[in-house]
């Protein structure tokens, strides 16, 4: 019985450490996301890059791995005296895409740069692994911050591949978190032209992008 205090204790100290975003940080947001997307969807720069889709893989997620994942998020929302109702997005290969959504609590189940989704899918990804000794990835994300994250995220590695191409010479990102980094790594797996690599430790830890030829 300690022991779930000790969980319950630990939820509430996260909602109430996490803020709200503003109206006008929102809006901030909004319009820094715009202008990227205006940058990202210019003729110049989308003729840069050659892309491959990613084929769709076979998950070992069944039907039941979701459904134990959707009980539990919805159990470590009410937990954490969080509102909102978790849905299934997806799955490919080892990952698992949840969504929150209709949440009074926004700001609080995002997180300050989304520090609490990440929490909750640390928890999940250790719950699965052991009630079904299955190493998976879960996404989860609420309001669609993640996919406002991944657009600017995009539009800047597209701007900094841009400036390598025309000026031949290496670009560092700014530091960044792994899934981050996965996701422009991804964007640059199959480019023709672009390679890109990880450099520095911890919380220094950046993408660099160059060219092939040198």
């Amino acid at each position: 019985m300690a022991e779930k205090k000790g969980f319950f204790n630990f939820f509430k100290s996260l909602t109430r450490s996490t803020p709200t975003f503003t109206q006008e940080e929102a809006n901030q947001r909004d319009y820094a996301l715009s202008k990227e997307k205006e940058e990202a969807q210019h003729s110049e720069m989308l003729d840069v890059f050659e892309i491959a889709e990613e084929a769709p893989q076979p998950s070992p997620i069944s039907e039941e791995i979701i459904e134990y994942c959707i009980s539990k998020l919805s159990q470590i929302l009410s937990v954490s005296q969080l509102d909102g109702a978790v849905t299934f997005v997806k799955k490919s290969g080892t990952t698992l895409h949840l969504d929150i959504s209709n949440s009074a609590d926004a700001g609080r189940v995002i997180g300050k740069e989304g520090a609490t989704l990440d929490a909750f899918q640390t928890l999940l990804k250790a719950f699965v692994f052991k009630a079904y000794g299955l190493s998976i990835r879960v996404v989860i994300d609420s309001g669609e911050y993640r996919k406002t994250k991944e657009n600017i995220l995009k539009a800047q590695a597209f701007k900094a591949a841009k400036i390598v191409l025309q000026e031949a010479k290496r670009m560092e990102l700014k530091p960044m978190g792994p899934d981050d980094r996965r996701f422009v790594h991804n964007l640059f797996q199959n480019h023709k032209r672009i390679r890109s690599f990880s450099m520095g430790e911890g919380h220094y830890r950046h993408i660099v992008l160059e060219r092939k030829n040198g």
